[in-house]
């Protein structure tokens, strides 16, 4: 699923926890994706 910057504002002012994660290479990119 993916998260537009608005609605990672929306969380923020909830006080919501966001996870996030970085792929630093091709194939943990198309994994996470």
């Amino acid at each position: 699923m993916r998260i537009t910057i608005n609605q990672i504002k929306e969380m923020k002012q909830r006080g919501e926890k966001i996870t996030m994660l970085t792929a630093y290479d091709y194939s943990t990119a198309k994994l996470v994706d």
